[in-house]
């Protein structure tokens, strides 16, 4: 709301996986610009009359300062996404990413060339992409931007549920010692752990350990670590580790002395 409000951005581009649920987060957006008060203190009522012959739609509406957002489902065809002579300049991709394209490299494919050739040639050259969601796969739209796979520089805030370092036990704040310790956030003396959970009021230690040995290596690296792992490439197929049982045998092994004699 604040970039369009200020006009720093004069078309912004919301993506999703579908075009139902981009829509329900443009609806967050286009309510809050006038269901908060604060916001109509400041900028006024951005909702249009019938008067008005400006376009406030659920996927799209133009704000009184002439600033639009619009909002498109993935693989949706960018023909006319602009705003006067103004193309997106800023993008927001949130949970663009699904299932369905990680089944295989060709499904993956699809999604990023649909990104490669349709909606970064809609944008303004100098466009700021921001991109939101889990990591599903290393064929991810999300992990080829973080890992600069594109060609795209940026900076990235990796959450994982997981924390390796000590944290408190309550809110998750790092800290370099075990033990009773002040914690800044919680503002009362808290225990560090280690490893511990990111936000251990939500997800106790003990919750997110369940959880991974619920799911499996594979599914918690992904959904809750943000470290996927690409089967194609790994020696051993998943199968064949999930159901693995290991037995180790103990072989005993008698040497006789020998004697060589020289010829």
């Amino acid at each position: 709301e604040w970039l369009l409000q200020t006009e720093r951005s004069r078309c912004l581009l919301l993506l999703s996986n579908t075009i139902n649920q981009v829509i329900e987060r443009a609806v967050e957006i286009r309510d809050e610009l006038d269901g908060n008060e604060l916001m109509v203190k400041d900028f006024g009522v951005q909702s249009a009359t019938r008067q008005e012959k400006r376009m406030w739609s659920q996927d799209d509406f133009v704000l009184a300062n002439g600033s639009r957002a619009v909002a498109r489902g993935a693989m949706q065809s960018m023909r006319g996404v602009k705003n006067k002579q103004y193309r997106p300049d800023v993008v927001i991709s949130d949970d663009s990413d699904d299932e369905k394209y990680m089944t295989t490299p060709e499904q993956s494919r699809k999604l990023l060339d649909w990104w490669d050739t349709r909606v970064v040639p809609a944008c303004h050259p100098n466009a700021l992409y921001m991109f939101h969601g889990t990591v599903l796969g290393e064929m991810a739209l999300l992990w080829q931007q973080m890992t600069g796979n594109r060609g795209v520089t940026s900076a990235k805030m990796i959450i994982k549920a997981m924390q390796e370092g000590a944290g408190c036990n309550v809110c998750g704040m790092p800290t370099s010692r075990i033990g009773p310790f002040n914690c800044p956030v919680c503002a009362v003396v808290r225990t560090a752990v280690s490893p511990h959970s990111f936000w251990g009021a939500r997800f106790t230690t003990q919750a997110l350990e369940a959880v991974r040995r619920k799911i499996g290596h594979w599914a918690w690296q992904s959904e809750y670590q943000q470290e996927p792992h690409d089967d194609s490439t790994s020696w051993f197929e998943k199968e064949w580790l999930d159901n693995m049982r290991v037995e180790f045998r103990i072989i005993s092994v008698e040497a006789e002395e020998a004697v060589f004699k020289p010829l």
